[in-house]
């Protein structure tokens, strides 16, 4: 025990023993150290805009960055070029550590298809619930003159008759040819001035009318414009009180332009 305590007080220990405290700190350092190079530890980049650019110019781009890429999902968007991206994970100007996954959704080249079903023969409101859940999207309702009040009669793709299981592209609009009953009624002539193409179709299913001519005025250039256009005139014109016949057509005049509308509403409330 003695021998011990002389060792503990010796020269040799405490040099030993400094030896050894320093050689930790040292190895503590440079693990800390290693980790933060690892972990690129404090350095955040920020994420590029990749919406719009096609999957090479991507890459090039993530490479530049120190980022990775990986694609999680694919859509069909009309109007934007097939192969492009349009969506992005995390969103533009985040900021993330480098080699970092950037998920991504790609444009489709082409739209998928889907078979067309057979809905002859059912009401307006199933023909409708199957079109939508099929992918598809219901388009115009022309009412003619027949016993089978709301019931479909004809189903019409691009003008023509489609047989069930063709297949067409998803997001297609399909029309409808519906049964009005065979009486006189008549339907209180509704005010479309302003309102969208969609909110309009509508309108007009509840009230038994259908769609003349739809016209788009020079506003309208893209496809964007046209989703976004609403109606600024209608013939036949609306007056309060006014009646037409059900199953008639009503002819929609559509822009951009909101002072077009304004003045077009403005001359409705004084009529």
């Amino acid at each position: 025990m003695t021998d011990f305590i002389k060792f503990l007080k010796s020269r040799i220990f405490w040099k030993h023993f400094a030896f050894a405290f320093v050689g930790i700190i040292v190895g503590i350092n440079l693990i800390l150290l290693g980790i933060k190079i690892f972990t690129h530890h404090g350095q955040a980049l920020s994420v590029p805009v990749f919406s719009g650019l096609s999957l090479d110019e991507a890459m090039r781009v993530a490479e530049d960055k120190d980022l990775r890429l990986q694609v999680i999902d694919s859509v069909f968007i009309q109007g934007k070029p097939g192969g492009t991206i349009v969506a992005q994970n995390p969103s533009p100007s985040s900021k993330v550590k480098a080699k970092r996954i950037i998920f991504i959704t790609l444009n489709a080249v082409s739209p998928e298809k889907v078979e067309m079903p057979n809905v002859m023969g059912l009401s307006l409101r199933q023909a409708e619930a199957i079109i939508e859940t099929r992918g598809l999207k219901l388009g115009i309702t022309s009412y003619v003159p027949d016993i089978a009040v709301n019931y479909v009669l004809r189903q019409l793709y691009r003008k023509r008759e489609i047989s069930p299981n063709t297949r067409i592209n998803k997001g297609s609009r399909i029309d409808l040819v519906v049964g009005m009953g065979l009486s006189n009624e008549k339907a209180a002539l509704p005010n479309l001035v302003g309102l969208s193409i969609d909110k309009a179709r509508e309108n007009l299913t509840q009230s038994i009318l259908n769609f003349g001519a739809i016209v788009y005025d020079n506003s309208v250039e893209t496809f964007e414009d046209s989703a976004n256009a609403v109606i600024w005139r209608q013939k036949p014109e609306f007056n309060p009180g006014n009646t037409i016949n059900l199953g008639s057509s009503i002819d929609v005049y559509l822009t951009v332009d909101q002072a077009k509308v304004n003045k077009s509403d403005s001359t409705s409330t004084v009529n």
